[in-house]
This record gives structure tokens, C-alpha cells and sequence, in this order.
């Protein structure tokens, strides 16, 4: 039997300096999303150009 579970929804982002929210990633990032859909490790820039560590 198999067990379907859909795809995560990707985590939400917050910038830690502006405060702006970033619903996708793109080629910038550099994200690491583990099994359940969290983030692991890696680094994110805001709409801004603000460097976000995770």
C-alpha cells in the first residue's frame, strides 16, 4: 500500500534585518529543505538584498 502526502508548501521566510517576506526561493539562495519540508542550513537574500543565514 502507498501512502500519498503531498508536496510541503514552501516555508515561509522572514528577513531578520527589514522584516520583508519572501513566499519563493530563487537562483540566489541557497537552501537545504529537509524530509518534512523545514529548512536544514543555508543562506536567503530578501527582496532587499539582505543576507539571511538559517
Amino acid at each position: 500500500m502507498v501512502i500519498w502526502r503531498p508536496q510541503p508548501d514552501f516555508p515561509r521566510l522572514k528577513c531578520k534585518v527589514c522584516g520583508s517576506v519572501k513566499k519563493q526561493a530563487d537562483k540566489n539562495d541557497d537552501i537545504t529543505i529537509d524530509k518534512d519540508g523545514n529548512f536544514a542550513a543555508g543562506v536567503w537574500f530578501c527582496p532587499n538584498g539582505h543576507a539571511n543565514k538559517i
